[in-house]
């Protein structure tokens, strides 16, 4: 029964469109689509229009939304590019300077023989190496003085850091436009290197680079370190004393280097 029902429907239905198309065929429908364009038609394509526009609009605000985050990531990564440029060009500037105080063209021949640090003390090292001669300079990889060897054995060496008491080395100090004053480097007790046997005469500034000057059989222009601003200068003095900022922080080495007198 249910079936005979679709059956009927789906006739009746067919039945009707065909007349309706053939109807029209003949212009029989005309009056009743003009009419219906004639009510609806302003409103119906006004909506439609609206809904086109709509569409479009959201499109356009997605677009432009989309180019704009876009805009902004390739901004920030080219912002992030330029101050990362800059930063490389600071770095690559002071090493220039760092090289040109080094004097990197008078001490790139020195023959260097390397080792490990096994321990480290407040005023000494022991490396990982035999056969050291007493004397010799111990260097940072940056070619900053640290010390000299002290004792050698089987396995392993000492070495002698710039604030042992015991170390005392001769050095000079650069000064703008002047000849480089000298002095000397020793070890004071608490871990600090002081500066000694500097004439009064000698406007001493905090940030004055200090270097090995050669005259005690140690290789010259190593840096030492920088002037601290502590500096003690009394007028009846014939010297004046000042404390030593070292070029380099001894307890964050893995190794060093001894400078071979060969």
């Amino acid at each position: 029964m249910q079936l005979s029902k679709i059956l009927f429907v789906f006739t009746v239905g067919l039945f009707v469109s065909l007349s309706l198309m053939l109807f029209d065929s003949f212009g029989k429908l005309s009056w009743l689509r003009g009419g219906i364009e004639t009510l609806a038609g302003p409103e119906l394509k006004t909506a439609l229009l609206i809904s086109g526009k709509y569409n479009s609009l959201r499109q356009a605000v997605r677009s432009a939304l989309g180019k704009n985050q876009e805009s902004k990531n390739i901004l920030n990564k080219l912002a992030g590019l330029e101050e990362n440029s800059l930063e490389i060009e600071k770095l690559r500037q002071e090493n220039e300077s760092l090289r040109k105080i080094l004097g990197a063209e008078k001490i790139s021949g020195l023959k260097l023989e390397p080792a490990e640090i096994l321990s480290f003390s407040s005023q000494s090292l022991i490396v990982k190496k035999s056969l050291v001669i007493p004397g010799q300079a111990a260097v940072s990889p940056e070619m900053a003085i640290l010390g000299i060897a002290g004792n050698s054995g089987k396995w392993n060496s000492s070495v002698k850091l710039l604030t042992d008491q015991s170390v005392k080395i001769s050095v000079k100090i650069l000064l703008p436009d002047q000849t480089p004053a000298v002095g000397e480097a020793i070890g004071e007790f608490g871990g600090r290197i002081v500066l000694e046997k500097v004439l009064t005469s000698v406007e001493l500034q905090g940030g004055r680079p200090v270097f090995t000057s050669g005259t005690d059989g140690l290789p010259p222009d190593l840096l030492v370190g920088w002037v601290g601003d502590e500096i003690r200068k009394a007028e009846s003095a014939v010297y004046q004393k000042a404390y030593i900022q070292p070029a380099v922080d001894f307890a964050g080495l893995n190794t060093i280097f001894f400078i071979s007198n060969e």
